[in-house]
C-alpha cells in the first residue's frame, strides 16, 4: 500500500457512492476488503487508493453484473478472460434490451386496445370507441 490516507467507512461510502451496508457486504464476501479493521470494535478503514476499485465495482453493479463475475474480472490478470466476461455480460444486457424494445413496440401497436379486469371477474376488452364484454 502507498502512503495514502485512510478513510472511515462512512467517508469512504460518500467518496464512492456505495452504501455502508454494501461496503460491509463486499468486505464479508471478500470483494472489497478494508485495509484495516480494528479487532476490538470491528471498525473498518479504507485507503483512498481503493476509491477507483470501489467505483469500478459500483459501475459493474449498476449494469447488474453478478458479484462472482465482478470478483473474477477484478482478480484475473488474464486480459482475454476479463474481456470475455465483460463482453458476455454486455451481450446479455443487449439481449435484454432488445427483448424490452420488442415488448414496448408491441404495447405501442396495441395501445388503442385496452383490457380491463372488472371487480366481478369479468373482462372488458376495449377496441377504439367500442367496448366488448367477455
Amino acid at each position: 500500500m502507498s502512503s495514502s490516507a485512510l478513510l472511515a467507512i462512512g467517508d469512504f461510502s460518500r467518496a464512492t457512492q456505495l452504501s455502508v451496508k454494501m461496503l460491509r457486504h463486499y468486505h464479508q464476501i471478500g470483494l472489497l476488503e478494508p485495509v484495516d479493521v480494528d479487532r476490538a470494535t470491528g471498525y473498518r478503514r479504507y485507503s483512498t487508493d481503493q476509491i477507483s476499485t470501489a467505483q469500478i465495482i459500483r459501475r459493474f453493479r449498476a449494469l447488474e453484473m453478478p458479484l462472482d463475475d465482478i470478483r473474477t474480472v477484478m482478480s484475473t490478470t488474464d486480459v482475454r478472460q476479463r474481456n470475455e466476461l465483460i463482453n458476455a455480460h454486455l451481450m446479455r444486457l443487449e439481449s435484454q434490451l432488445a427483448h424490452t424494445k420488442r415488448a414496448v413496440e408491441s404495447l405501442r401497436r396495441h395501445r388503442a386496445n385496452r383490457i380491463y379486469l372488472l371487480a366481478n371477474g369479468s373482462v372488458l376488452l376495449w377496441f377504439g370507441s367500442e367496448g366488448v364484454w367477455n
